[in-house]
């Protein structure tokens, strides 16, 4: 191959690299709010002495 289809080749994976790296972001700005929000609710389910099934029978609000 010539020197300048070897730069186009490279080219075109730069853009697919970025393409591909787009795409995940998009999908980790939706997912993130989402993921947090389990994160603290779980720590504070823990926090309060419930256990995972609901029961609050500890914490006397049952």
């Amino acid at each position: 191959m010539s020197e300048k289809q070897d730069q186009i080749k490279k080219q075109d994976k730069d853009v697919q690299s970025r393409r591909d790296f787009l795409r995940k972001s998009k999908y980790a700005a939706y997912a993130t709010p989402l993921m947090t929000g389990l994160i603290i609710k779980s720590a504070a389910a823990a926090s309060s002495g419930c256990v995972g099934d609901g029961d609050c029978s500890s914490t006397g609000f049952n």
